[in-house]
């Protein structure tokens, strides 16, 4: 798929934030209005964008990221079909990813503590009795970093931080950023039923008008307004992106799970600065399970990847103790609201 770098430039603004209007991402881009949107919904139809994508902080308002994996047996077309459509319906999922290697599948749930987890996964060992071979899974203790920017696919892009005149909303101001991560220790947030239907609609498309969701929340614009903004403020939103076909242009999403010596506090200070500073890491964490970290990378093949873990290496020589290495085979359907934030804003 060729795309120029006009596109580019459309994209990296996207990826500070995903509800720039036309007008703002035109004044950055050097381009019309018209030719933005036209661009945009062409490469929607060609799949370049996935989708336009709210990121939450589920853990601020009682709910923890874990990352479940599953290695079946005897998993047949039509069972495999099943467990495609039970667990993508899931009302933990956030989203569920084919792979190669060890694995058949890569979740990423979320669930209330221990025991919440524990249910889910006898849940889905009870709906496929016997097909389930192995299943592990790491609990999300912090974020490193999360991007939508892969800084090798912009090299060249001559575009920097987008501006944003008063056109843009309050709330943009406050979510107006490239990445994003939640800290070891954060306030706790409260959010109700009306919270939660915003992030349900912003999970279909980040980009839906205040006017869209008024008039599905039979709720006043004002209302509407408020609350997001009242939620980005308190981190709940993270803040608004596109989910890009990367994989079309040649980088393979490759996960990394590495056991450890231990992490002290200066190895990770210095663990964040090699995170947030690479140009391939979209996600990095530290997790609670067998592994102690998680990196998502985005490279060109195995001859890439393996100059990643030389370059790791050389840099933190006496941390890994060994790693594992997941190939994820299929672009997920971004959404990231799962229908258990609905039960959190019950409680």
């Amino acid at each position: 798929m060729a795309i120029d770098q006009i596109d580019k430039k459309i994209l990296y603004c996207l990826c500070h934030n995903a509800r720039l209007s036309y007008s703002v991402i035109a004044q950055n881009a050097k381009i019309s209005r018209e030719s933005v949107k036209a661009r945009m919904e062409k490469m929607k139809k060609d799949r370049v964008l996935l989708n336009l994508t709210t990121i939450m902080n589920s853990p601020y308002f009682g709910l923890n990221f874990y990352t479940v994996y599953l290695n079946f047996n005897r998993l047949d077309t039509t069972k495999a079909k099943q467990l495609d459509k039970f667990i993508q319906k899931h009302p933990s999922a956030i989203w569920v990813n084919r792979c190669l290697g060890r694995w058949d599948y890569a979740l990423l749930l979320l669930a209330k503590n221990s025991m919440d987890i524990a249910e889910i996964i006898g849940g889905i060992k009870s709906k496929f009795k016997g097909l389930v071979k192995e299943i592990d899974f790491d609990e999300v203790l912090y974020e490193y970093n999360y991007t939508a920017l892969i800084g090798e696919f912009f090299e060249g892009t001559q575009i920097g931080p987008p501006r944003v005149t008063k056109e843009g909303s309050s709330f943009y101001r406050v979510l107006d950023k490239e990445s994003t991560n939640y800290p070891r220790d954060f306030g706790k947030a409260t959010i109700d039923k009306a919270d939660a239907r915003i992030l349900e609609l912003l999970g279909e498309n980040c980009r839906m008008s205040l006017q869209k969701m008024g008039k599905r929340l039979s709720m006043p614009i004002e209302n509407v307004r408020y609350k997001m903004k009242r939620m980005a403020e308190k981190k709940v939103i993270a803040t608004f992106w596109p989910a890009i076909n990367y994989g079309m242009f040649g980088f393979q999403w490759y996960r990394i799970r590495m056991r450890t010596y231990g992490i002290d506090a200066e190895t990770d200070a210095k663990l964040r600065r090699f995170i947030v500073n690479s140009k391939n890491i979209f996600w990095g964490t530290r997790t609670l399970g067998q592994n102690d970290i998680h990196l998502d990378v985005r490279l060109r093949g195995n001859k890439e990847l393996n100059e990643f873990l030389e370059k790791f290496n050389e840099k933190f020589p006496d941390l890994t103790i060994d790693y594992e290495t997941i190939i994820m085979t299929e672009e997920p359907y971004y959404n990231d609201f799962a229908p258990k934030i609905h039960e959190v804003a019950k409680n």
